[in-house]
């Protein structure tokens, strides 16, 4: 009976995991969070940032006595964002966003009271595990490599360890337990210049050569922790998910035009 096409790739992971680990198991796994442990759903992020804001504005009635549009808070949160990235600690040449000053940020341009921060983030975080996939496809191919081998999670991301544990756990409820997650969002160290590996080795009191790391991105999930001594395997987004995300940018940006805002030059995938 030939195999199907899920269990053929999945063969064919797990087979590149077990030449990866060279005969010797690893004495933890890590993945990347975003696009590797949890999927996306071909929705640009300009387009989960405006639907954010929707979701805000419907539920909250945001307003200080003037008219507070959905536009305003998608504004409001780019730059933000752009804000949190650009003025935030600076460690080791890295500088992280991180969730609770872009809502500290965005409440503060729009002139909104600060004890709506927190139904921001249960908002946020409530659309981001509704927009999410549990990708029980990869964690099914780590344990046919090395069975019940401690997995952990390393997130370039502004979103804490403590939410990005809220939204594994909201999506695999008990089917995936990792051993840790670390994000840049705490650490400020991060995956994309190196830093953040040996951090991660520190705390889990494991060698770097003993670690196997698995992610989406070429630099920071592949030659970065290889160039610090670890072993890693790409586990690259499809092309249609990219051109999904792609079309789904332009028809965003055509929309809001439409609508009398020029977003192009920021908007992103």
């Amino acid at each position: 009976m030939s195999l199907s096409a899920d269990d053929g790739l999945r063969q064919l992971l797990v087979s590149e995991l077990v030449e990866l680990a060279g005969g010797q198991p690893p004495a933890v796994v890590s993945v990347d969070i975003f696009d590797t442990l949890l999927l996306r759903n071909g929705k640009c992020e300009a387009r989960r940032y405006w639907e954010i804001s929707e979701l805000i504005h419907r539920r909250l009635g945001v307003g200080t006595g003037r008219a507070i549009e959905v536009r305003d808070l998608f504004l409001a949160r780019y730059l933000a964002m752009r804000a949190g990235y650009c003025c935030g600690e600076s460690i080791a040449g890295c500088r992280e966003g991180q969730i609770a000053h872009v809502l500290a940020t965005q409440i503060e341009l729009l002139g909104l009271s600060p004890t709506l921060q927190s139904a921001f983030l249960e908002i946020e975080l409530e659309y981001e595990a509704q927009n999410l996939i549990a990708n029980y496809f990869l964690l099914a191919a780590i344990q046919a490599a090395f069975g019940p081998v401690p997995i952990v999670g390393i997130s370039d991301m502004y979103l804490s360890a403590e939410h990005i544990e809220v939204l594994v756990a909201r999506l695999f409820a008990d089917r995936c337990t990792l051993g840790g997650i670390f994000s840049s969002a705490d650490l400020i160290l991060n995956k994309r210049s190196g830093h953040a590996y040996p951090v991660v080795a520190g705390a889990l009191n494991c060698n770097l050569a003993d670690m196997i790391h698995v992610g989406d991105n070429a630099e920071a999930d592949v030659s970065q922790p290889r160039r610090v001594g670890m072993k890693a395997l790409l586990f690259p987004v499809a092309d249609s998910e990219y051109s999904e995300r792609r079309r789904d940018l332009n028809l965003f940006v055509e929309e809001r035009l439409r609508e009398g805002l020029d977003c192009g030059a920021y908007a992103s995938l």
